[in-house]
């Protein structure tokens, strides 16, 4: 099991799904990570469909008031974790940045608006800035309906909680792939519930590329597996050509069973690259702790607290 130092004893997660919410709380003690409590609700409804999420802003407060029968007043600090597929994702160069924080920021904004056609006064975004690579500064950006984020706010408020942080699981998940996975040109596949994710690093362990997808349902298991290999083959091919041939030289597929198992032997018979089964919440948790109810987005989103 990994052994990490955490500024926070405990935490709670709140996982968004595209008709369920999770939450659960993790503790951290004697160098263990333990699930203490698990919750969910599940709406029957599209949580993230229409401009005021109506359906959200109601789930999302039963959710709190579970937390709150459990937790009392003195909740641990909560993290919220968003679907990755709800963002847009995009790793970028810029020539030259600004002097100043705020009008780093603004340019960053608009350049993420700008590629993906949307209006910066309804979105927000986040960012991160790798250094320099080729006389240009490399940017890893995301961007979210601001609707969105200020109805999770404004829930948390009504309820006088306080949310520490609100990000998405492929976001809570890029600290601890130092820790999981080698730093080289390799592909991560997770497979959450309600998504899929891939995420593809490069040899000092920088993100290239973040792309996800909702499962398409009712499917049989073949060809949810054939949809997912297809859409996963296309995005790593695409990515190879970008970077002028740079190969992925290894893919972990982390998930549901047996999708995983199903998938890895997929690409490893059709990318000749070597596919491997992990499980990542057994590393974070341990064989004997880890929940299989609990997402692997809400474990991470826990330890990164």
């Amino acid at each position: 099991m990994l052994k990490r130092f955490f500024k926070h004893s405990s935490c709670i997660s709140i996982s968004l799904g595209m008709n369920v919410i999770q939450a659960s709380k993790l503790i951290h003690h004697n160098e263990n990570n333990e699930i203490e409590w698990f919750d969910s609700i599940d709406s029957k409804k599209n949580l993230l469909q229409g401009n005021n999420f109506n359906v959200l802003d109601s789930s999302l407060g039963e959710i709190i008031s579970t937390i709150g029968s459990k937790e009392g007043k003195h909740s641990s600090p909560i993290q919220v974790v968003l679907p990755d597929p709800i963002a847009s994702t995009e790793v970028f160069s810029i020539d030259e940045l600004p002097r100043s924080k705020i009008s780093i920021d603004n340019l960053v904004h608009w350049r993420m608006c700008k590629n993906f056609h949307r209006e910066v006064e309804n979105t927000a975004f986040t960012y991160h800035i790798f250094g320099k690579e080729n006389n240009a500064y490399l940017v890893y950006g995301l961007i979210v309906e601001r609707a969105l984020i200020n109805t999770i706010n404004s829930v948390f408020d009504r309820n006088k909680m306080i949310v520490n942080r609100i990000d998405t699981g492929a976001n809570y998940r890029l600290n601890l792939l130092h820790d999981c996975l080698p730093d080289n040109h390799n592909a991560l596949v997770t497979l959450e519930d309600e998504y899929w994710t891939l995420t593809i690093r490069d040899d000092i362990g920088r993100i290239c590329l973040i792309r996800s997808r909702w499962y398409s349902q009712p499917e049989d298991l073949d060809a949810l597996v054939k949809k997912i290999y297809i859409d996963i083959e296309r995005s790593i091919r695409a990515f190879s050509h970008r970077e002028n041939g740079n190969e992925v030289t290894g893919i972990y597929v982390d998930g549901k069973y047996p999708v995983n198992e199903k998938l890895s032997k997929m690409l490893s018979e059709i990318m000749h690259s070597s596919a491997e089964v992990i499980n990542i919440k057994a590393m974070l948790l341990g064989e004997q702790n880890h929940n299989n109810n609990v997402s692997l987005s809400s474990v991470t989103a826990g330890i990164n607290c």
